[in-house]
């Protein structure tokens, strides 16, 4: 492939990846379910995915987005073991409740049942090819009998399609709607009365007014009007709208989500707009991440890839994040490709809906061609890692001979082959399943580090904290880095590698190399991305001898990686219940310290900023809890004596840090630029929460002595940018603290900073706190007192 062909395909690369972080979005935004309960149904082809995985796992025309086509240069045994593994999941695993058939879909359905029938009486054609793959499973090494397996697995799904659909049947897996009342015992009673047929006069015609808005949207799109598929897709679609609006009614409403590998309805469904129910509030997921039809009641197949078990079988959760390990996440791996974009999407391209692509903006391919230029050898190296971490899954089966009846005897013997194979490998199998993952983030971090320091990052929104590395071959890298970041046009690929290889000799794993992309990251304010490396770090470092951590090398055992996660995944947190891991998080790193310390009592990594770090935390919690109790059109300051307590807290760490930047033991400057850091830290917390209750004169002369402490605290030290946040709160605390010709300055400054901000805060809604709005207002009233 020429250099300019490598350069394209990784564009479509990082355009495929964007596909698959906004289908991932949709099922993030019902594992964030906080309001509704949830029901699904799904469309015919969503029983193929599982039935014919191999037909099913590539986009075969703009009707159908492939359930295995992540990548679109994947190889198509690839597809279609993706594809098994999310029909499996899919049927069996997303809700013990069976998956509903949308009338006229159960009458297909039906069809299919009728065909199957007939078809189970003639013998597979492919006997003798599954005789030959079993005699050639217990020959050879690892690596060539996977190839083996992987088309044993494949071969075995395609002979047993109709046993498939059978199976599904006799396990009540689906049920048509017309047949729930029925099945009392499947569904509880008031949904069932909301998916009653339309056969009174009021149902009937609130479905057709609902029905013909559909029809008129669907025909137009796809230029059919008198087609069988075309009539069936607007009669599931008005029913799913109808019922829906009878579910949210409910005083425990539900929510119907319907599963679909149709392009058009997904198209169709994006340009309608969700009707929330009222009671919704707007931390709900629905509320932040998307507001179409789409966003509520529409699935992929591929949306459900970073559930446990589809493509990390063997993945364990450290601190848990929806039932996901945040290091392990496939959401947040994705995303090192593209950034958190996930609530700006203008920002990283647009749907081509015709074709089920995602066409990357010019700025965004601009970026991954200078990463291509730079870099030419990168595409083959994502590609090969990627690679090598799916051959775990092409080689599983995703339904053992005991959940498939009426097997012929070849089917069975394979079905038994295989499982023996993998009984005797497994613990082999999942050892290069973490090798290949670890691999796989790796690469996908370089990509995203390449990407970072060849872009103009403009002003940062909030500062990373400083990271302690102990090793100066890791300090010398994270030095080079921010040069990169503040001046890409320095950047030198040679430079580059050989400052990663002096890093690596000192951890061969990566972790300084994922810990200084981390805080690239996080200086850019992609937070999920930065907390993501983190985790992954730290699930690297971490080794246990009957339950016990044992920290073996300073430096790059965890505790700076939990550290710098605790504050990355704070700022991404977009509610309270998002915060909850973080303390735990947070002590790991003091447990790290504390075990560190005892093998090495002269070891100095500055704890006082895990303290910081903590303050800030209950800080952000309380945020959260003013923030969902005030009103949005006015809001009222949050309470004084918590607002008290907390400043209390702040300031008695803030005299501790003070005192130990004065500590003659602790003159190392590494160390003393870290303590006078934490303390403009703790300086600027207590300004802010000072100004959002001037009406105290406690909470005012505190922040009033912060404010000159703050700039007091800058002395001599080397040129401090401050984040635009900092900025905007030293600005409007010098309008009320400086001499009058100064306060005058900086209420004129203050009130266009904060028109600037409060204009952006939409477009910076992934990486300012939901409440930052309303903590501005707060800002400006005290301009006004």
């Amino acid at each position: 492939m020429t250099d300019t062909g490598q350069a394209s395909t990784l564009v479509d690369f990082v355009a495929d990846a964007a596909v698959q972080s906004d289908l991932l979005d949709l099922d993030e935004i019902d594992r964030e379910e906080s309001h509704y309960q949830l029901i699904y149904a799904v469309d015919s082809n969503v029983l193929d995915v599982y039935i014919d995985p191999q037909d099913r796992s590539a986009s075969s025309s703009e009707r159908v987005m492939g359930s295995g086509d992540v990548f679109r240069d994947d190889p198509i045994e690839r597809k279609a073991a993706i594809t098994r593994a999310v029909g499996e999941f899919i049927w069996f695993y997303l809700t013990p409740l069976p998956l509903l058939l949308i009338p006229p879909v159960d009458v297909e359905v039906a069809s299919l049942l009728r065909i199957a029938t007939r078809e189970t009486q003639q013998a597979p054609l492919a006997v003798e090819s599954i005789k030959s793959l079993i005699a050639e499973l217990n020959a050879g090494d690892l690596a060539t009998v996977e190839k083996v397996a992987s088309k044993l697995a494949n071969l075995l799904s395609q002979t047993t399609k109709d046993e498939r659909l059978f199976h599904l049947k006799n396990q009540r897996r689906f049920l048509s709607a017309d047949e729930v009342p029925s099945y009392p015992d499947a569904i509880p009673k008031d949904v069932a009365r909301c998916l009653r047929p339309m056969s009174n006069l009021e149902d009937m015609i609130a479905f057709a007014n609902v029905r013909q808005p559909w029809e008129d949207r669907l025909s137009e799109r796809t230029g059919r009007r008198n087609d069988v598929r075309l009539q069936r897709d607007i009669e599931a679609l008005a029913r799913l709208q109808v019922w829906n609006q009878r579910l949210a009614a409910l005083p425990n409403p539900w929510r119907l989500v319907y599963i679909t590998t149709d392009n058009s309805l997904h198209t169709m469904a994006s340009q309608v707009p969700f009707r929330s129910d009222q009671r919704l509030t707007e931390s709900h997921a629905l509320c932040r991440k998307g507001t179409t039809f789409r966003h509520a009641y529409l699935r992929h197949p591929r949306s459900y890839l970073d559930r446990p078990n589809v493509l990390r079988r063997a993945a364990r959760a450290r601190d848990g994040r929806n039932g996901v390990d945040y290091g392990t996440s496939f959401r947040f791996w994705i995303d090192l490709l593209v950034g958190d974009f996930g609530d700006r999407p203008e920002q990283l391209g647009h749907w081509d809906w015709l074709n089920g692509r995602f066409e990357l903006a010019q700025s965004v391919r601009t970026e991954v061609l200078k990463a291509a230029a730079q870099r030419p050898g990168l595409l083959h190296e994502i590609l090969d890692r990627w690679g090598q971490f799916c051959r775990h899954i092409e080689s599983l089966p995703y339904d053992g001979p005991s959940s498939i009846e009426n097997l012929n005897d070849a089917q069975r013997l394979g079905y038994d082959a295989l499982q023996h194979w993998i009984e005797e490998r497994l613990a082999e199998i999942e050892r290069r399943v973490v090798e290949t993952w670890g691999a796989c983030v790796l690469v996908f971090t370089e990509a995203r580090f390449l990407f970072t320091v060849l872009q103009n990052q403009g002003t940062v929104i909030r500062h990373a904290p400083r990271l302690w590395l102990e090793r100066p071959e890791a300090r010398a890298l994270l030095r080079k880095a921010e040069g990169w970041l503040k001046d890409p046009g320095t950047f030198d690929l040679n430079d580059f590698e050989v400052e990663r290889a002096k890093a690596e000799q000192c951890h061969n794993d990566g972790y300084s190399f994922f810990l200084v992309t981390a805080y690239l990251l996080a200086e850019g304010g992609h937070w999920q991305s930065a907390g993501f490396l983190c985790a992954h770090a730290a699930s690297m470092a971490a080794r246990s001898v009957d339950g016990e951590l044992v920290i073996e090398r300073r430096g790059a055992n965890g505790r700076e990686a939990a550290y710098l996660e605790a504050f990355c995944r704070r700022h991404a947190a977009r509610t309270a219940k998002d915060l909850e891991p973080l303390a735990a998080v947070l002590d790991r790193a003091r447990h790290i310290y504390r075990l560190e310390k005892d093998n090495d009592p002269s070891l100095d990594a500055v704890p006082e900023r895990f303290e910081t770090e903590q303050v800030a935390l209950h800080y952000t919690i309380l945020m959260f809890e003013w923030y969902r109790s005030i009103s949005r059109a006015e809001p009222s300051p949050p309470d004084v004596e918590r607002l008290r307590s907390l400043a209390q807290k702040i300031g008695s760490l803030k005299d501790t840090v003070a005192a130990e930047r004065l500590n003659p033991q602790r003159s190392d400057p590494n160390i003393r630029e870290t303590l006078h850091s934490a303390y403009r830290r703790l300086l600027v917390n207590l300004v802010s929460i000072g100004l959002m209750h001037p009406e105290d004169s406690l909470l005012l002369e505190t922040a009033r002595q912060a404010y000159f402490d703050y700039h007091a605290s800058l002395g001599d030290q080397r040129v401090v940018y401050p984040s635009r946040y900092v900025k905007v709160v030293m600005t409007c605390a010098g309008a009320r603290f400086l001499g009058r010709l100064d306060a005058r300055r900086c209420r004129r400054e203050a009130r266009e900073l904060l028109a600037r901000e409060q204009s952006e805060d939409r477009g910076y809604a992934p990486i300012t706190p939901p409440y930052e709005l309303q903590r501005y207002r707060l800002f400006e009233r005290s301009l006004a007192t």
